[in-house]
């Protein structure tokens, strides 16, 4: 999840990364990893037919990532609160299960 570190290096990533683009690209590794592990926890709760309804795993975890990360870091891109560790236990959940209602509506 995200920290007061993570989001500040997020920050200067954003910020810096057409300047630094291997920055970019290896905050973009490791973070994608740490949602793809948060993502597979999170789908192996869901009923077997919908898990088969996923046909490509990668572009879910990207989604995922964006459901996940789109209000966090638009805050933190704008010097806000980091979240406590319960608001974004929440927030993935949330993130599931938007993703959850794309995947029943056959989007993903």
């Amino acid at each position: 999840m995200a920290s007061e570190q993570q989001l500040a290096l997020f920050r200067v990533v954003a910020r810096d990364a057409r300047r630094f683009p291997e920055l970019g690209r290896r905050y973009q590794q490791e973070i994608l990893g740490d949602r793809m592990a948060l993502f597979t926890r999170l789908l192996s709760h869901w009923p077997t037919e919908l898990r088969a309804k996923i046909s490509d795993p990668t572009r879910a975890a990207h989604v995922f990532s964006a459901l996940l990360q789109a209000e966090i870091m638009d805050t933190a891109l704008l010097g806000g609160p980091v979240p406590d560790p319960a608001a974004l236990r929440i927030r993935s959940q949330e993130a599931a299960n938007d993703l959850l209602a794309l995947a029943q509506a056959g989007r993903l």
